[in-house]
């Protein structure tokens, strides 16, 4: 079972942020986790993304703000939450056998969930779907420092613009720290020897 938190930014991507400048987009996030791997290879997690998005509309819609610009654009900022479950493999374990001292391990990841985003008393809630890589640094053995990059989707409403899109949604970089709790790693199971069997004949 392990236990993590990281910081980093999101980069929210809608109707109107193509070809804007990326530094008017970036927000701060946040990620908090608690899960467990079931095997040295497949895990779970329920994780917690989010705190911030910013990004540009073509309208004066709930999340935006200020006056626009001379071409019509408005900067918009709202609190973005994404709370989901996740389906964890480590791809280090699956091909390259377990190994409780392994430095790196790769793991790749899909989670569903429920996003939310709010600002200027309004909100809006959508069904969310994650996919994500997460990297584990091993620090010792009950520390882990976690480098994770994902990608959230959800419907073209939730920023309070839409415009047609299939969807829309925010990238996250992201690095922390994850804590892992006692029993730590794996053993083998001990293996089952059948003795012989010879059957009795009078």
């Amino acid at each position: 079972i392990f236990i993590g938190v990281g910081g980093g930014v999101n980069i929210y991507h809608g109707n109107s942020e193509k070809g804007r400048s990326i530094d008017r987009i970036l927000a701060p996030a946040l990620d908090i986790s608690l899960g467990k791997w079931i095997t040295p290879s497949v895990g779970v997690r329920l994780h917690y993304a989010g705190l911030n998005a910013k990004g540009w509309t073509d309208s004066r819609s709930a999340y935006a703000t200020g006056t626009p610009t001379a071409s019509g654009i408005y900067h918009e900022k709202f609190n973005v939450s994404n709370l989901h479950g996740d389906f964890l493999w480590n791809i280090s374990n699956a091909l390259g056998g377990y190994n409780a001292k392994r430095v790196w391990s790769f793991i790749p990841y899909v989670g569903l969930g429920w996003g939310r985003s709010s600002e200027n008393g309004t909100h809006a809630n959508e069904i969310a779907a994650t996919v994500g890589l997460l990297n584990n640094l091993r620090i010792c053995d009950a520390l882990d420092l976690t480098l994770e990059a994902r990608h959230l989707f959800v419907n073209d409403r939730f920023d309070g613009v839409v415009r047609g899109s299939a969807y829309e949604g925010m990238w996250s970089v992201t690095a922390g720290l994850s804590f892992k709790f006692n029993r730590r790693g794996f053993k083998r199971a001990p293996q089952v020897v059948v003795p012989d069997y010879t059957p009795y004949t009078n």
